[in-house]
C-alpha cells in the first residue's frame, strides 16, 4: 500500500520535468530499472545462498534497507511547495495604445511587419522573465526544517478525503484508465510470475538446478529488457513526432499505442515457449529463450500504458 506511492511519484516527475516527445524514453528507463530489480536480484540471491546460507538473503535485505533508511532520514529534503498565485496586470504605455489605435486601420494583425514586431516584443518579454524569475529575497530553509517529518497543507479534511477517493472513481468511470491499468498489471504479472516460478520447478528433475543456477536464469529477462528499452523508448518518441506532423501538428496520446501493438505478440509467444517447455521438461535454453522473449514484449506495453495515461490525463495525475 505504501510502496505504490513510488510509482505514482515517478510518473508525476516525468510529466513535470520532460516534454511530451521525451516521456516515452524516460518511462522505458523507469520500467527497465524496475524489471532489473525483479530479474537480477535472484541472481545475487542465488550466490548468497550458496556462499552464506539462505538466512543471509534476508540479512542483506536488512542491511540495504537500513542504509536506505539512514540516507532517507538525513538526505531526503521536504520538497513540498504550495505556491501563492497572484495575478499581475500588464502595464501598457500610453504611446503604445495611441500607436495601436492609429495603426489599427492601416495594417491588419496578420501583416508580416506587425507579426515580426509582436514576435520581437514577445521574445524580449520571455528573456526578461527568464532573467528575473528567481526571487533571491526568499530565505532558504534551515537544514532541520528541510528534514521535517511532515508539513501542513492548506485545505479542509473533506478536500483531502475527496482526493483520496478520487483515484478509485476515475479507475472505474474512465474506460481508458481501467484498460491501461489492466494492461500494466498483466504485463507486470507476466514478468514476476515467470521469474518466481523457476525456483518451484527447475529445482526438480530433469533440471535439478541449485540456487546459483536458478539465479542465473534471471539473465535472459535482463537481456531482453535491455534490448527492448534501447529500441522501444526512442521509437515511441520518434513515432509520436512523425504522426503528429502527419496530423497537421496535432498530437494525440493514442498515437503511442501502435508501439504496444507491435511488441505485444512477443508476450504470448515467449510465455508459451516458457510454460510448455517447463511442463515438458525441455532443455533449459528453450525455457530461458522463452522467458527472454516474453520480457522483450512486456516492457514496451508497460511503458506505453504509463506514458499514455500521463499524456492523456496529465492534470488528473498531478
Amino acid at each position: 500500500m505504501v510502496g505504490a506511492l513510488a510509482e505514482v511519484l515517478v510518473q508525476m516527475t516525468v510529466a513535470d520535468v520532460y516534454f511530451v516527445h521525451q516521456r516515452g524514453l524516460m518511462n522505458s528507463i523507469y520500467v527497465w530499472f524496475m524489471t532489473v530489480g525483479a530479474t537480477l536480484s535472484p541472481l545475487a540471491g542465488g550466490y548468497i545462498v550458496i556462499s552464506q546460507g539462505w538466512r543471509w538473503v534476508w540479512w542483506w535485505m536488512v542491511i540495504l534497507m537500513g542504509a536506505g533508511l539512514v540516507a532517507f532520514v538525513f538526505l531526503y529534503e521536504e520538497t513540498k511547495f504550495s505556491p501563492t498565485l497572484e495575478g499581475v496586470v500588464p502595464v501598457v504605455a500610453a504611446a503604445q495604445i495611441n500607436a495601436s489605435a492609429k495603426g489599427r486601420d492601416k495594417k491588419s494583425p496578420t501583416d508580416p511587419e506587425v507579426e515580426a514586431n509582436v514576435a520581437h516584443k514577445d521574445g524580449e518579454t520571455q528573456r526578461s522573465h527568464a532573467t528575473h524569475w528567481i526571487d533571491h529575497s526568499i530565505p532558504v530553509k534551515p537544514y532541520l526544517k528541510k528534514l521535517a517529518l511532515w508539513s501542513t497543507s492548506p485545505g479542509s479534511f473533506a478536500s483531502m478525503a475527496r482526493h483520496s477517493v478520487e483515484p478509485f472513481i476515475l479507475l472505474f468511470t474512465i474506460p481508458a484508465i481501467f484498460f491501461m491499468s489492466v494492461v500494466y498489471g498483466a504485463m507486470t504479472a507476466a514478468v514476476t510470475v515467470s521469474v518466481t516460478t523457476l525456483s518451484s520447478y527447475m529445482t526438480l528433475p530433469p533440471y535439478n538446478f541449485n540456487a546459483s543456477q536458478i539465479g542465473l536464469m534471471g539473465l535472459p529477462p535482463f537481456i531482453g529488457t535491455s534490448i527492448t528499452v534501447l529500441i522501444s523508448g526512442r521509437l515511441s518518441d520518434s513515432l509520436v513526432l512523425y504522426l503528429a506532423k502527419r496530423n497537421r501538428g496535432v498530437f494525440e496520446p493514442e498515437m503511442r499505442l501502435w508501439i504496444a501493438v507491435a511488441f505485444i505478440p512477443f508476450v504470448p509467444a515467449g510465455l508459451f515457449m516458457f510454460g510448455i517447455g517447463l511442463n515438458n521438461g525441455s532443455p533449459w535454453p528453450l525455457v530461458a529463450v522463452g522467458l527472454g522473449i516474453a520480457i522483450f514484449g512486456t516492457i514496451p506495453a508497460n511503458s506505453v500504458a504509463l506514458t499514455y495515461l500521463t499524456d492523456a490525463y496529465t492534470d488528473v495525475s498531478q
